[in-house]
Parts: structure tokens; C-alpha cells; sequence
């Protein structure tokens, strides 16, 4: 899991985001929980001509993360065939001069993004990337670290989520999604099924008592299945409930 967790993550910030390799492990990997007991023999190398990424720990556990153009960075348990490459590759956005960031010049809102960027005097840096303020739908401030600019590509982790909760309250507005309705998975449709009653609302909030561990440790089964990519949709569907 740690080995496929560094080659994917390295993969996405190197070739997708541009980003140095070393930087990738200081700032996104090595604070990473769980992940400081095995740093002493853990080991990557970047081969930018074939665009992997490859992972050790002791020499072993090999993980090895490919960069697909237009595609993104997949692990050898999901590697896109060749007519998905070619979809991605067709929709592909051609590269442009990255756009210059809206400046304001409020006293306020620029001590406000001065103090989410400073680091502490001591303790764990926090390593602030990137923040856009949006209000009533208006961009007005944004900053960036070092590298980063508007148009970098940046891995979403957990902010995805928030996302995703938002297109599924477009959808709400529209009338087309009931947030109360039972989930529609398949697995979960008999009645006498304890997950039957579980609503779509319940899912988005992650209150749906699914038995599911996440601590963040890589250890948990979550991780292990986001990490090596397996099918975690279907692995969620055939969690049982947490019995109280």
C-alpha cells in the first residue's frame, strides 16, 4: 500500500502537475500518518523518458505508477485499455500560458491569505498550495505557492467530496434527485437487508454506519483499496453495517 500510494502520488504531481519529485515526497508524502516508520528504507525514482514512477521499500514491495497522456497515472491493476487512452487523449486540453491571478488588494483578504500561508515557528509545516475565495459566485482572491499557478492540476483527496456534494445539489435544485431516497444500490435492495434503509443523503454526509475504517494510517482497509486501486465503489456496496 505505502509503495503504491508513492508511485501514484509522485506519478500525478510530477507529470500531471509539473511538480519537482523531491518536493512531491517533503510536502505530500513523508507528512503523510503512518508513513514515517517506513521512510528510513523507502525509495522512489522518477524515469521521465518513460514517464514511470517506481516505488521500493527495502528493495521490495515494488509499485510501479505509469503517467498516460490526457489519461492521468494509473497502477498495473488499472491500466486503461487502448480505446480509453485514445478518448482521453482526443479530450485532452491543449497547453496554454497559464492564466495570472486575480489580485485584490483589501487589507483584509490580503492578510487573511498571508496568514493561512505562514508557516508555524514549530510543529508540522503546513504546506499551503493553492487558495481561490469565491463570493455570490465572484473570484475575488486568490494565491498560490511557489509552482503553482490558476491552471495547476492539483490531486483533490477529500475535497472531492465537497464536489461531488455539489453537483448532487444541482441535481436537487433540479428536481431530478431525491437526497432522501434509499441509495440505489443493488445489493442493499432486499428488504430484509439492514443496509436497505440507507439514503443517498446518509452517504454524502458518511453517516451511513457503514463499516467502513478510515484513519488515514495506510493500513485501514480504505487505503488499501484507494491506493492499489481496486474497485472501491464495490467494495463499499458489500461493507456490512456497524453493529452499535
Amino acid at each position: 500500500v505505502a509503495t503504491a500510494n508513492v508511485a501514484q502520488t509522485l506519478c500525478a504531481d510530477v507529470f500531471v502537475s509539473g511538480l519537482a519529485p523531491d518536493r512531491v515526497f517533503a510536502e505530500n508524502i513523508a507528512p503523510m500518518q503512518g508513513m514515517h516508520i517506513l521512510l528510513p528504507h523507502l525509495r522512489y525514482a522518477v524515469d521521465t523518458a518513460r514517464q514511470t514512477v517506481t516505488a521500493q521499500w527495502h528493495g521490495r514491495f515494488t509499485s510501479v505508477a505509469t503517467y498516460y497522456p490526457g489519461y492521468g497515472c494509473a497502477l498495473p491493476t488499472t491500466t486503461p485499455d487502448a480505446a480509453t487512452l485514445q478518448a482521453a487523449r482526443e479530450v485532452a486540453s491543449p497547453a496554454t500560458t497559464p492564466a495570472a491571478p486575480v489580485v485584490n488588494t483589501d487589507p483584509a483578504i490580503v492578510d487573511a491569505l498571508a496568514h493561512a500561508f505562514a508557516e508555524p515557528a514549530s510543529g508540522p509545516r503546513r504546506n499551503v498550495h493553492a487558495i481561490v475565495v469565491l463570493h455570490d459566485g465572484k473570484l475575488v482572491a486568490e494565491r498560490y505557492a511557489t509552482g503553482f499557478h490558476p491552471d495547476t492540476p492539483q490531486l483533490g483527496y477529500s475535497m472531492s467530496k465537497s464536489v461531488v456534494n455539489a453537483l448532487l445539489g444541482i441535481l436537487v435544485r433540479q428536481g431530478k434527485l431525491d437526497m432522501h431516497a434509499m441509495a440505489p444500490v443493488p445489493t442493499w435492495q432486499a428488504p430484509d437487508d439492514p443496509r436497505h434503509h440507507i439514503t443517498l443523503d446518509q452517504l454524502s454526509r458518511m453517516t451511513s454506519g457503514l463499516d467502513l475504517t478510515e484513519d488515514d494510517s495506510g493500513f485501514d482497509p480504505v487505503s488499501s483499496m484507494l491506493f492499489l486501486q481496486k474497485d472501491m465503489a464495490a467494495y463499499a456496496a458489500h461493507a456490512a453495517p456497524r453493529i452499535p
